[in-house]
């Protein structure tokens, strides 16, 4: 069994909410038609409410120990495709769907911490633990050594600024013309591991280093780079750890109105309070005798500045 599950439902409170709520489901679930529907139904009301239970307790734990709901298979694709998936077919029918009686607290229980359920929504404890200790000091090292590598295809960085142009372009012109053929200003960057997307994002906010005069592309893009991977995953960048322990705070139920709003303005805190500390770093890159005259001068290319200010 998932030792992060075991824990969870070994708390009291979580235990009765879980029990309660699924008994209750349950007793509904086995008036559907057919026994597929009740399967199908019953697999992902345990999942939702252990997704729901994990986030009304989430400061008695530091992660989730759930898969995201984008890495489960389909529950009958699942259950034909296992031992355990039949075991746990044959125990729901019998327990829950055949029976006329109320559901049991230790057969719910039962239900959830089957292997079966543990395998499909929870997490790879022993997987993950491998991968944690595979990040010794000494690789920890090597990474932060090669991350600091000379970058060996710029054109990729100049690809990706002039993308930026283009959808910036895009945006304004939406703007103008009062149209919406822009849904947001996001752009993903989907790779493999280790395929250079956090190294990108250095690069475009460091710019052409070895290039003077610069060209327009050659000039650093203001970037405030923040890896929010799971705090005990391997990697690098290693985790901004602030970070993601203020954003995991925003998670909940996207039609909860007040809780969106809340969402929205804890984001907008966090964005000012990040663009404040980058003022201040950015003073003190500059001379602190004729800051204002500068920053406020509208013909200033404040990014060639920083640029040559670099290589001094």
């Amino acid at each position: 069994m998932s030792s992060r599950l075991n824990e969870f439902l070994t708390n009291e409170d979580i235990r009765k909410e879980v029990v309660v709520t699924l008994s209750g489901d349950f007793q509904v679930y086995r008036s559907m038609p057919s026994s597929i529907k009740f399967l199908t139904s019953s697999y992902y009301g345990i999942y939702d409410q252990l997704e729901v239970s994990a986030k009304t307790f989430k400061a008695r734990f530091s992660s989730t120990f759930l898969k995201s709901r984008g890495d489960m298979r389909p529950p009958l694709e699942s259950i034909d495709a296992s031992a355990a998936g039949e075991e746990w077919k044959e125990f729901m029918l019998k327990t829950f769907f055949q029976s006329k009686a109320e559901p049991k607290a230790d057969d719910v229980i039962a239900a959830i911490q089957h292997p079966f359920i543990v395998a499909e929504f929870c997490k790879d404890e022993t997987r993950l633990r491998r991968a944690r200790e595979s990040m010794t000091p000494e690789i920890k090292t090597e990474l932060a050594n090669a991350f600091e590598t000379s970058f060996q295809n710029d054109e990729i960085r100049k690809a990706f600024i002039q993308h930026l142009k283009f959808r910036a372009h895009g945006i304004m012109e939406d703007v103008v013309r009062d149209r919406r053929t822009s849904y947001s200003r996001c752009l993903n960057i989907i790779a493999s591991s280790g395929q250079g997307k956090s190294r990108l994002m250095k690069e475009v906010g460091y710019g052409r280093r070895d290039c003077i005069p610069p060209t327009p592309e050659d000039e650093p893009v203001f970037c405030i780079p923040i890896n929010m991977r799971e705090l005990d995953a391997p990697g690098w960048p290693l985790t901004d750890a602030a970070v993601l322990k203020y954003f995991e705070t925003l998670k909940g139920d996207s039609e909860d109105t007040q809780q969106s709003v809340r969402a929205h303005w804890r984001a907008a805190v966090f964005i000012s309070e990040a663009l404040e500390h980058a003022l201040t770093c950015l003073k003190n890159l500059l001379p602190e005798a004729g800051w204002r005259e500068e920053i406020e001068n509208p013909e200033i290319d404040f990014g060639k500045m920083l640029s040559l200010r670099r290589r001094q």
